[in-house]
Order: structure tokens, then sequence, then C-alpha cells
């Protein structure tokens, strides 16, 4: 073995630590933003024939007057909605991670399509009646 292959074993096992949360992180954030891409993709007709009234992002999705956002932070996952009109911002939960994965402060469930499904509830069901 070269010490190339010394240096990044002992590097690796200095930050295994750092490296697991970042990985979890990421995956946290690819989950999320895979899940807007296949609502995007549900409604994409629907975005193109009212643009200005439905808008769906890697990270938000706006419906009317109100948006959904989710914000990946450093050691957590802030979900909220802004009031387009008042510019109100709500903070629905927080979502941090447990060494393991990313789990609701609210709910007390692992990030998964069934959160984020209450999540577009809390936002927007009120709206849609």
């Amino acid at each position: 073995m070269g010490y190339r292959e010394e240096f990044t074993e002992k590097v690796r096992k200095i930050f295994e630590t750092e490296t697991a949360a970042y990985r979890r992180k990421q995956k946290a954030y690819d989950f999320i933003t895979e899940y807007f891409g296949d609502l995007f993709d549900d409604l994409y007709d629907e975005t193109e024939a009212v643009e200005d009234k439905l808008e769906i992002d890697y990270e938000k999705l706006r419906f009317g007057d109100k948006e959904l956002q989710i914000e990946v932070g450093k050691r957590s996952i802030e979900i909220y909605t802004i009031d387009q009109k008042s510019e109100d911002r709500l903070t629905i939960d927080w979502l941090e991670d447990d060494g393991n994965t990313y789990v609701s402060k609210k709910y007390g469930k692992a990030l998964g399509d069934e959160i984020l499904d209450q999540y577009l509830e809390d936002a927007f069901a009120k709206a849609l009646g």
C-alpha cells in the first residue's frame, strides 16, 4: 500500500462522523428534490397552463398566494410556508438528524413520502377546500 492509500484511510477515519452526517443530509436533500421533481412531473401541464398560480421547484411549491418551502441547513431541515400577500412566514416543522436519518419534531416520523405529503396537506388543504 502506497502512502496515498494510507493517508486516505486515516483521513476517512478521522472524519467518519462528519462524513456520515454529510451523507445523511445529502440523502435527505436528494429525497426532497426527487419528491418535488415527481410532483412537478405530475402537474407539468398545469404549471405551464397557469404559471402565475402554480410553481414547483426542487425545494418549494407555490400555489396561489401560499408557498411551501423546505430549507436544508447545516444540522436540520426547516419546513415553512410564506403567505405571498402578507409575507408572513410560518414554520410547520423541523426535521433533525437523529444519527440515522432525519426525523420530524412535530410528527415524530422519519423523512419519507408520508411526511412530505403531510406538509403538502398542512400548507394547502384549506386552499383546496
